[in-house]
C-alpha cells in the first residue's frame, strides 16, 4: 500500500471513528483511532479525539500514552511540514498538563503559605 492509499485509509477511519462518536458508540470508535496512532497518522484528529474519551471516562494514563505518542509523531516528521512546528507545541503543552495530573502530589517539602505569612 502507498502512502496516498495508506492515508485514504487512515482518514476513512477518522470519519468512521466520528461518526461512532455521533450514536454512542465510545468503545468502537476508540479501537479505530488507536489503529491510525499505532500506524501514526500525521494530523491531530485521532490524537484529540482519544485524549477527549479517555479524559471523559477517567483515564489519565491513557491520555499522557497518546499524547506521547502524539509528540513523537509530530517530532518524527521533517521539520519542513507545515503541521510539525504548531502541533508539536500544542501535544507537548498539553503533554505537560496530563502528566501533571496522573503525578502524585510532591510530598516532604513545605507548601508555600500566603505572601508575608510567619510562623
Amino acid at each position: 500500500m502507498d502512502e496516498r492509499d495508506r492515508l485514504r485509509e487512515q482518514t476513512a477511519r477518522n470519519v468512521a471513528g466520528l461518526e461512532h462518536e455521533q450514536r454512542g458508540e465510545g468503545d468502537a470508535a476508540i479501537a479505530l483511532y488507536e489503529a491510525n496512532l499505532a500506524e501514526g497518522f500525521p494530523g491531530d484528529w485521532p490524537y484529540s479525539r482519544l485524549v477527549l474519551l479517555y479524559g471523559r471516562r477517567g483515564q489519565p494514563a491513557e491520555v499522557v500514552r497518546v499524547l506521547e505518542r502524539a509528540v513523537a509523531v509530530f517530532a518524527a516528521l521533517p521539520r519542513s511540514h507545515p503541521e510539525r512546528g504548531p502541533r508539536l507545541r500544542v501535544f507537548r503543552q498539553r503533554l505537560k498538563e496530563a502528566q501533571r495530573a496522573v503525578r502524585p502530589p510532591r510530598r516532604g517539602r513545605p507548601s508555600a503559605g500566603p505572601a508575608g505569612a510567619s510562623g
